[in-house]
């Protein structure tokens, strides 16, 4: 008898920014969940943090193309490896027995063996590790998408504790050409390293800027800033990018606020 899966296993079936959960061929298998998500706000909580950890997944593989005409070269190599070695003992036998004023004397078959196989190591470990070497060699910096950026700053926001920051203690102006007033910071460590945070007031709004020192190019422009779309949790956000630095501030909605409030009047003509 097949047993139901569970409805933890029904959500991670579900993929990340899919239909598969209102589609009506999946309608039977997901029905506790369909209830679940529905009457239960713990589920609800789950289905959401199992869907997030997926987009970061998701955000972190990168298709990578083997180079053409990698494999037939690992097996000539091969080929060449299991005739080199045994060339190699017979070459330097010949060149010894031709030669009268020094006498060669040849290896025992047994410890003729043992070099062989010693020299046959030495050249399929070379192969091997350069091999290893080509396959691992850094790729070309992949271009981030918005859909990956959007990821990673839902990430980032998410690491933010207004509560920790230091307050200045005299009134400072934030980075990135922003309007507002700093009233605290803090360091995070994310994976793309080091950042800022910042939480800002203006006029009696507050908003959150996070300064990325970075050598990516992300996919949005300098100020005015670029919105990014398909946001959770209830943020509006903007990010722009400047001096090696990825910029990135976020309202939030029930707030009040609003991000242009925050952008710098534009030069008219």
């Amino acid at each position: 008898m097949n047993q139901r899966p569970t409805i933890r296993e029904q959500m991670d079936a579900c993929r990340a920014d899919s239909d598969d959960l209102h589609l009506s061929e999946h309608a039977a298998d997901l029905a506790e969940l369909h209830a679940g998500l529905r009457e239960n706000a713990e589920a609800r909580g789950d289905c959401e943090r199992i869907q997030h950890d997926d987009r970061l997944i998701r955000s972190a593989m990168h298709d990578v193309a083997l180079p053409a005409g990698l494999e037939a070269k690992l097996l000539a190599s091969v080929q060449a490896v299991e005739g080199l070695s045994l060339a190699g003992v017979r070459r330097a036998i010949e060149e010894g027995s031709s030669t009268e004023e020094k006498p060669v004397t040849v290896p025992a078959p047994a410890n003729r063996r043992l070099f062989i196989k010693v020299a046959s190591g030495v050249v399929a470990a070379s192969v091997v590790a350069g091999a290893f070497a080509f396959l691992n060699w850094p790729p070309k910096e992949q271009a981030t998408t918005k859909d990956q950026l959007a990821t990673q700053v839902e990430e980032w926001l998410r690491a933010v504790d207004v509560t920790a920051m230091t307050k200045p203690t005299k009134p400072m102006s934030p980075p990135g050409g922003v309007l507002g007033t700093v009233a605290g910071s803090s360091s995070i460590l994310s994976r793309q390293g080091k950042m800022t945070a910042y939480s800002l007031k203006l006029r009696g709004i507050s908003a959150t800027l996070l300064a990325i020192p970075t050598s990516q190019q992300y996919p949005v422009n300098a100020l005015p800033f670029t919105k990014i779309s398909g946001m959770s949790g209830g943020w509006q956000v903007g990010a722009w990018q400047r001096g090696g630095v990825l910029y990135v501030i976020a309202v939030l909605e029930d707030s009040g606020a609003r991000l242009d409030q925050f952008a710098p009047p534009q030069p008219v003509g």
